[in-house]
């Protein structure tokens, strides 16, 4: 009944890698490769907390 009030922990975590994909292309722009690969490492990161919350759903 309320579930439009909260978001789904997955749905969550695909929008912070998202955001944070979004910041590796802009460093990768402007030639900054460190950032970019950390960024890239931390969106890997949050992107196999989605696949856990999936395998647990399932």
């Amino acid at each position: 009944m309320f579930g439009w009030l909260f978001t789904s922990k997955e749905k969550s975590l695909t929008k912070k890698r998202n955001l944070i994909m979004t910041q590796a292309v802009e460093a990768q722009r402007n030639g900054n490769l460190e950032l970019y690969a950390n960024l890239t490492h931390e969106a890997n990161q949050v992107q196999k907390q989605i696949d856990e919350l999936k395998e647990k759903e399932k």
